[in-house]
């Protein structure tokens, strides 16, 4: 079924049968998004189209290629012996194009033939269980036939995917179309590289490839080293509002 509220432009005529769908969103930690950027760069992935909504973001950039960075871009790249194909959200969905987005690129993989698709997210890094604790999943019933639940760390009961992860995901189980999403731990109140380097290394291990992740773990470090910095420089601020009141 087409849905005429979104539509996937392609550039040119792409061989896709067999591919990988990748891609996440501005979720928990922005870790779909981190992901899946670190990704297009670190793999030197090609363009290949544009997705367009009906409300869609009226914002654009600019890359360092010198072009405009349309909101929602398709890139295409080899992982290990494996054609994957990216899609990067640049700016968050507008949330009236959520269910048509989810459900078109969900139905466009499958009607071209797609392999499967790993779909990335952020996890509440609160309802970790323990400090061994990185990442849990969600998998389509499809996926678990295709590689069983061996070495798979499930989402627990009573927790729930929200937004067009959990879309993609209900989609793609009705579509009996192996799917799953990956789900490393990350903090609600900022982006998180650490995270997405904990995705990206469950990803280079199921494709059984290595991708670096450093340059995300100094982001982590940058980050984390200006929280500190506004932490300290707070409590040396309310230390002398303390002492002010006994002058």
């Amino acid at each position: 079924m087409k849905i005429e509220n979104v539509k996937i432009i392609l550039k040119r005529k792409e061989e896709l049968k067999g591919a990988t769908l990748l891609t996440g969103f501005h979720g928990v930690g922005f870790v779909g998004h981190i992901t899946i950027k670190h990704l297009v760069s670190a793999l030197g992935a090609k363009l290949i189209g544009y997705i367009e909504t009906l409300h869609m973001p009226p914002y654009v950039g600019m890359r360092e290629d010198g072009r405009v960075q349309t909101p929602f871009e398709i890139y295409k790249a080899r992982l290990g012996d494996s054609d994957i194909i990216l899609v990067l959200t640049e700016i968050p969905l507008n949330s009236r194009d959520t269910q048509d987005f989810a459900f078109t690129l969900s139905e466009w993989s499958v009607k071209e033939g797609f392999e499967e698709a790993l779909l990335v997210g952020g996890l509440d890094v609160r309802l970790k269980k323990s400090d061994e604790d990185e990442v849990r999943c969600v998998t389509t019933s499809a996926y678990l036939r295709k590689y069983g639940r061996e070495g798979i760390g499930f989402l627990e009961k009573g927790y729930y995917v929200v937004g067009p992860l959990a879309l993609m995901l209900a989609k793609y189980e009705m579509m009996d179309f192996p799917a799953i999403a990956i789900l490393p731990y990350a903090s609600i109140e900022r982006p998180d590289p650490r995270a997405a380097a904990v995705a990206i290394k469950y990803i280079g291990r199921h494709f059984g490839v290595q991708i670096n992740t450093k340059r995300l773990i100094e982001e982590a470090e940058v980050i984390e080293k200006e929280l500190e910095e506004i932490s300290r420089k707070s409590m040396e601020r309310a230390e002398r509002e303390i002492r002010s009141l006994y002058v």
